[in-house]
């Protein structure tokens, strides 16, 4: 899904078209929730489910760490979640995030948070949770092994992770050439950029049986496209280098599920390792 309006020929917005106002993640999911099905909602709690299981989410604080469209931090709160944070940068995601939240019924139990993981107050404004999902997010906020440990800080002892984080191969340097110079292209240069990486991916897709609409985790090709193509800052990791890196700030593997391609994100599950003299799962001292 293109991160721009859809091209017109109006005197009006040729401006826009030569902007050269880097990808947005607000816009493309603000287009993804507008048409946000009935399906995409039941895999994205299947996604959930299948990572940490109901009883890991019900009765359970959860914070959403970039929280895109805010459509796990929603489907979080339908899984029975006792408090649910979604926290993001982008302004605008965190209006998509309140308004899928108020679509699925759950404004009540869903919190929206504008601020950066960056920002040193994170950990003593939020305070910490029993699931910390960041999904996608960290590898783009230009920091990304701090972003990580900050993120890792707001797990209580006995508490899960969840990280999903782009897959270090040989093409990464490429792509991250291709994200840098997406996002430096005016708007109009951008269509057939995605054009043309549609063209390959949606065969290939096809081919592999794998649906365009309401795929894995809800998503749609489109959007995935666009923030593939868009999303820069852009870092990635071996999932040796991930591992190694949360489990020497005070956590366990669980679980390693690696990406199905190339360059997709390889996601992991820990668990934070209480130690003497912590409290233990359940209290929440915020």
């Amino acid at each position: 899904m293109s991160d721009s309006a859809p091209l017109t020929a109006t005197a009006g917005n040729w401006s826009g078209l030569f902007s050269r106002r880097p990808f947005t993640f607000g816009e493309n999911w603000e287009r993804f929730a507008s048409s946000l099905s009935q399906r995409a909602i039941e895999r994205a709690e299947e996604s959930l489910i299948g990572l940490l299981g109901a009883d890991a989410i019900r009765g359970r604080s959860f914070l959403d760490v970039g929280c895109g469209s805010g459509l796990f931090s929603a489907s979080a709160a339908r899984l029975g979640a006792s408090r649910v944070v979604a926290l993001d940068a982008d302004a605008q995601c965190v209006s998509v995030a309140r308004s899928v939240a108020e679509r699925l019924g759950v404004a009540d139990q869903v919190e929206t948070a504008q601020g950066s993981i960056l920002d040193a107050a994170a950990p003593a404004r939020l305070g910490s949770f029993d699931v910390v999902y960041a999904w996608g997010s960290l590898h783009h906020t230009g920091a990304m092994w701090r972003a990580i440990k900050t993120t890792a800080s707001l797990v209580q002892p006995q508490g899960t992770l969840v990280l999903a984080i782009y897959r270090k191969s040989v093409t990464s340097p490429f792509w991250w050439l291709v994200k840098r110079t997406y996002n430096a292209f005016p708007r109009l240069l951008r269509y057939p950029m995605l054009g043309g990486y549609l063209a390959v991916k949606a065969p290939y897709c096809v081919a592999r049986g794998w649906p365009l609409r309401d795929r894995e985790r809800g998503m749609n090709l489109l959007t995935d496209a666009a923030d593939w193509l868009g999303g820069f800052p852009y870092e990635y990791a071996s999932a040796g280098e991930v591992t190694r890196f949360v489990e020497k700030e005070g956590f366990k593997t669980l679980r390693v599920i690696p990406t199905q391609g190339a360059v997709g994100c390889n996601q992991f599950v820990f668990q934070r390792i209480a130690t003497d003299g912590e409290p233990k799962k359940g209290a929440n001292p915020r």
